[in-house]
């Protein structure tokens, strides 16, 4: 066999095992997490909410991965299908409610579209940010359905976005569902997932943790503003998962640490009942 058939077939044999010019793991095929973690985060909330999760199409395909606590079982419907259909196509500009049933249980997101991406959404009223960990991160638990619903405060000054920051890239596997702060909502990990915040394994497997930041800055005004926001959120998860006040539990009674300390001795746990009830 001379020495042009020996080189024919290496470059075959090499084809076949997928080196060469298309040796590159096509965009496509990378999952939500991977071109999720593509991006940088250091960047405006609009560039965020366009960035790191409404990727060209992938809003409702995110969704449907159940990134946002959603199974396939859900039934989608839009009340503008020529701005995004059902199948997550973001077809023109405009604003759009799609919303998510499944039995009692429903998801309603208003969305805007701008030059054909989304630019904002909220959720009852609530303006999300979602920045999912992987879930095959070890901060992630398994699938679990919410008995309870455990605040927190975060103990340092730092706004809800440099929390979820550091939450995707430090190695502990302490975690939380969402974190607050006087302007923003940022979600973490799915609700129908659990997380490792509470300090004790049976309410961790049972529970979604809501962090309330900010509570070391000196400005009572925003400290106040992130109470009422996370009261707000809470009555919402509280009627999404059709539990009773009585699932509103502090990481105190969880594990015996004193928190949420800025809400606990600025007002004390009946204020922030009162709070959630007035949502």
């Amino acid at each position: 066999m001379n020495k042009r058939n020996i080189l024919i077939i290496i470059l075959v044999v090499l084809m076949a095992s997928g080196y060469g010019l298309n040796n590159r793991k096509d965009d496509s095929d990378l999952t939500v997490h991977e071109v999720q973690d593509d991006f940088k985060i250091d960047v405006t909330t609009s560039d965020i909410l366009d960035d790191l999760v409404f990727i060209d199409d992938v809003f409702i395909n995110v969704i449907n991965t159940k990134q946002l606590g959603l199974d396939n079982d859900y039934v989608w419907s839009s009340n503008n299908p020529g701005v995004i259909n059902t199948n997550g196509k973001v077809l023109n500009d405009g604003s759009v409610t799609l919303k998510a049933s499944k039995g009692n249980v429903s998801k309603s997101f208003e969305i805007t579209v701008k030059d054909k991406k989304v630019s904002q959404i909220t959720q009852n009223d609530l303006e999300f940010n979602y920045h999912f960990l992987s879930l095959n991160s070890n901060k992630v638990g398994s699938k679990f359905t919410p008995k309870y619903i455990v605040i927190h405060n975060t103990a340092n000054s730092a706004p809800s976005i440099n929390e979820v920051k550091y939450l995707h890239n430090n190695t502990s596997s302490t975690s939380y569902h969402f974190a607050v702060d006087d302007e923003n909502i940022y979600q973490a990990i799915p609700t129908n997932y659990n997380a490792w915040h509470a300090g004790n394994r049976n309410i961790n497997t049972t529970s979604i943790g809501i962090e309330l930041a900010k509570s070391t800055i000196s400005d009572v005004k925003v400290k106040d503003r992130v109470i009422e926001n996370g009261a707000r959120l809470t009555a919402m998860l509280l009627k999404e998962y059709n539990l009773g006040i009585e699932s509103v539990i502090t990481h105190k009674d969880a594990s015996g640490k004193h928190c949420p300390h800025d809400l606990l001795d600025r007002y004390g746990w009946d204020y922030f009942i009162s709070k959630v009830k007035e949502n």
